[in-house]
């Protein structure tokens, strides 16, 4: 009865204020693992974001979504929450209040617009299921002409990082971020974009966690047919704790999707994923260690507001000295949108 209540007060709220535009999104998600109990349809993320100008110098935006949680409990939380401005200073962006982190690429996209179904192998390790959010203060310039350059400055609370039930500990820093990007279009008509990204943070608990990263995208349009689509990212990460040996792993995946018309796409994902601190018990020497997936997936949009994938997922954990562990699933995913989606970038 509350969440009827919610969806329906909403839409309502949106329409009587002129400048405030609406936009709803739900992903549902069948899956098909080799654990028949888990194999149900389900709505996997819905959201609702109210964004438009509060005057002409600033404009806002509201991000309520809900998922599932322990137990099956459908429950809403507050995704986005700022004020941003592009008009303070010259060809500079100033955001304030809470939002998804300015780094790579899957991180500062919602989960629904991500181009596949399910998240590559190291994410969820290194940015929690979705992404991470925080609230701080993020700006960013642009500079240069023929091949921008932008430069992407970032500081957060810190208190919690990914997904948590309450507000964390004070920690002795506050999260720091830096993405420098850079983009243009090549003379066949592609157009690209590739970021260098850095992150740090301290917890209160003193363990250090360092990320560093590449991203990049390729897109080359024919009028409305994305016909080649290539995205990739590569992140390796380390974490210090107090009297303990550093850890560090490493995570990427490359994919590439491609058009076959404005309606059908068919898309491959290559992900992988190696922990550097695995050792033998008797010897104490390191182990070998790669885990990695294939994913096909096929695409339909009947529209820009309706988009059906299936994929298929080959899963292979290989570490020196053990057997390789395989897993396979099957994946169905339905996303719907609802009024003014906002536009994207790049």
């Amino acid at each position: 009865m509350r969440v009827f209540l919610f969806l329906l007060f909403f839409p309502l709220v949106s329409t009587a204020f002129e400048n405030v535009q609406f936009s709803g999104a739900v992903d549902l998600v069948q899956p098909g693992t080799e654990t028949p109990a888990d194999n149900k349809l389900g709505v996997r993320g819905m959201e609702l974001m109210f964004y438009g100008p509060l005057d002409p110098i600033f404009d806002a935006v509201l991000n309520v979504a809900g998922h599932p949680h322990e137990g099956g409990e459908f429950e809403f939380e507050l995704h986005e929450a700022l004020i941003r401005s592009s008009k303070l200073v010259d060809r500079m962006n100033f955001k304030l209040g809470k939002f998804f982190l300015g780094v790579g690429r899957l991180n500062q996209t919602h989960q629904h617009d991500w181009p596949f179904i399910q998240a590559p192998l190291y994410h969820t390790k290194f940015f929690a299921a979705e992404g991470v959010a925080d609230e701080g203060f993020e700006t960013s310039r642009l500079w240069g002409q023929e091949t921008p350059l932008d430069t992407t400055l970032g500081v957060t609370n810190g208190y919690v990082y990914g997904h948590a039930h309450d507000g964390g500990e004070r920690p002795p820093h506050p999260l720091v971020y830096l993405r420098q990007g850079i983009s243009g279009e090549t003379e066949s008509g592609p157009a690209w974009s590739l970021g260098l990204n850095g992150l740090q943070r301290t917890s209160a608990q003193q363990e250090r966690t360092r990320l560093w990263g590449l991203d990049f995208v390729l897109k080359h349009r024919e009028g409305a047919l994305l016909k080649h689509l290539f995205q990739a990212e590569l992140w390796n990460r380390e974490r210090q704790s107090p009297d303990v040996d550093a850890l560090r792993d490493t995570g990427f995946y490359a994919f590439y999707q491609r058009g076959l018309n404005t309606s059908w796409a068919a898309g491959l994902r290559v992900d992988g994923y190696s922990d550097h601190n695995k050792r033998f018990v008797t010897t104490g020497e390191l182990r070998r260690d790669f885990d990695y997936a294939l994913v096909p997936q096929v695409t339909w949009r009947s529209s820009e507001f309706a988009t059906f994938r299936a994929a298929y997922t080959r899963a292979v954990d290989t570490t020196q000295g053990d057997d390789d562990k395989t897993e396979q699933r099957l994946d169905f995913q339905i996303v719907y949108l609802m009024g003014a989606h906002p536009a994207h970038e790049f």
